[in-house]
């Protein structure tokens, strides 16, 4: 894998799943991963293109960032390929250059948006994922836009951000139901908690932009297809702006919103 430290540069491999299971038969790929690293992916990297009554132009497709096992993280996205048949992207992601984020997942909007590579057989010498600017974290201006931002999506309740930063710092999985059908607001909403983290903490928390079956996604941050609430998850509905379960007692998340109430900054 290259140095990212000269190029962000990413091994990764693309598949399809004809008949709604994924297959290996149009298998392409970088030459520095193996087919082998589909069975990972596919186990712990679960996701899903939106529902078609779900997907728009500002939500094309699905992205997601999940722990990997051979690698450190997985980044996939799922589309709608040519053919009608879902397509994923996953591609191998090393901590350091994630780190180097500091949570700033926008960054890979453009990543979510594009189109998935694809080939009438199978491939093994795929260029590199290049992105095109060297891994940097969201300048402070930006920061503060996401917090008023988050703010705002909860319905300028204090309470409703606190609940979710404890559920966040006490490990415990977020579920979002009726969430607006926007990828730059589900990543604006993504963005705003983090800024609420510590910075070390930031670069390890996962999320899924459209999660169709929250028991199989391995993400702490779950946008939800449908009205439905896993056990052991926070349940924070977008469009009533409550929360629906009981968020986890917390003293880092009180500690943080009173600063946040005084200066955003």
């Amino acid at each position: 894998m290259t140095d990212y430290k000269s190029a962000f540069e990413l091994d990764y491999l693309c598949v399809d799943a004809p008949n709604g299971k994924i297959s290996a038969d149009r298998l392409i790929r970088t030459p520095g991963v193996s087919p082998a690293h589909l069975t990972e992916c596919v186990r712990l990297a679960a996701l899903w293109p939106p529902l078609p009554t779900q997907r728009t132009e500002a939500m094309p497709g699905s992205v997601g960032l999940f722990r990997g096992e051979s690698v450190d993280y997985i980044l996939v996205k799922a589309q709608q390929g040519t053919n009608g048949a879902p397509r994923f992207q996953y591609v191998l992601t090393p901590a350091a250059p994630l780190r180097q984020l500091a949570g700033n997942w926008r960054w890979f909007e453009p990543f979510a948006r594009s189109p998935i590579p694809e080939s009438a057989e199978p491939r093994a010498d795929l260029p590199l994922l290049s992105f095109s600017d060297s891994p940097q974290p969201a300048s402070v201006e930006t920061q503060v836009d996401d917090l008023l931002a988050l703010l705002s999506f909860c319905k300028n309740r204090m309470p409703l951000v606190r609940g979710l930063v404890a559920a966040l710092v006490q490990m415990m999985a977020i579920g979002i139901v009726n969430a607006p059908l926007s990828l730059t607001d589900r990543l604006t909403f993504v963005q705003g908690l983090l800024t609420l983290l510590p910075a070390p903490i930031r670069g390890g928390i996962t999320f899924a932009s459209s999660v169709i079956d929250p028991a199989r996604t391995n993400a702490q941050i779950k946008f939800l297809a449908s009205d439905v609430r896993p056990a052991r998850h926070l349940i924070f509905d977008w469009g009533a702006g409550k929360l629906l379960t009981d968020p986890p007692d917390d003293v880092y998340s009180q500690f943080i919103i009173a600063q946040f109430r005084l200066d955003p900054e």
